[in-house]
């Protein structure tokens, strides 16, 4: 059976499902229970095949966690990323947050391709727990370390966001100018020239 809900209109059920984000879909058992669940968008064939490896038992949060206490495991940073994703899934983010450090230690170089994505949802963590600095330091450290990441423009974007919500306008505005200043056809360039016309308004505004 399938059921849809508006977790933008009943937030009661968002926030007792913790829902780190849309679309989430939970896969459950026939008494209701879930099982684990899958978020973003994925393609119809992965979602058959994710669904029935998790009704198996296989892919799932509990059996990863069971696979973390093998020897080895804890020094293998494309498992500890995955994991990560699975915390970060099911809305644990301190312990998404602990395995991506790993992964990011562990794959230093980036040899492996985790590093800087360890990186990048640390800052996606740190917006959701709300630590902005935190969050500002790891989008920083992901630009000096892979300058050219996938990654990187969207780190910058963050950047200027997260000193925004920080209350720090002139970081913010610096923010959003170095990031139109290597990114000026990026995706988010006209974001970033409304924040700016924005907070150097309220700036003025606020005779800062």
């Amino acid at each position: 059976m399938l059921v849809k809900v508006n977790t933008d209109v009943d937030t009661t059920i968002r926030a007792d499902r913790k829902i780190a984000g849309l679309p989430t879909v939970l896969v459950c058992n026939p008494g209701g229970e879930e099982i684990d669940r899958t978020l973003g968008f994925i393609e119809a064939k992965e979602f058959i095949k994710t669904v029935e490896n998790y009704r198996q038992g296989i892919g799932t949060l509990a059996a990863m966690q069971e696979l973390e206490r093998t020897p080895g495991r804890t020094l293998d940073a494309e498992f500890l990323y995955e994991l990560g994703q699975k915390y970060f899934n099911h809305s644990e983010f301190k312990e998404a947050d602990i395995r991506f450090e790993s992964a990011g230690v562990l794959d230093a170089t980036n040899e492996a391709g985790v590093a800087d994505d360890s990186y990048y949802q640390r800052i996606l963590i740190a917006r959701k727990l709300e630590k902005w600095d935190h969050g500002i330091g790891h989008a920083q450290m992901l630009i000096e370390m892979w300058p050219k990441s996938e990654w990187a423009d969207d780190a910058a974007i963050y950047i200027g966001f997260l000193h925004a919500r920080a209350g720090n306008t002139r970081q913010a505005i610096i923010g959003y100018k170095n990031y139109l200043e290597r990114w000026p056809k990026g995706e988010d360039a006209d974001y970033a020239k409304k924040q700016i016309e924005a907070l150097e308004a309220e700036s003025e505004t606020s005779g800062g």
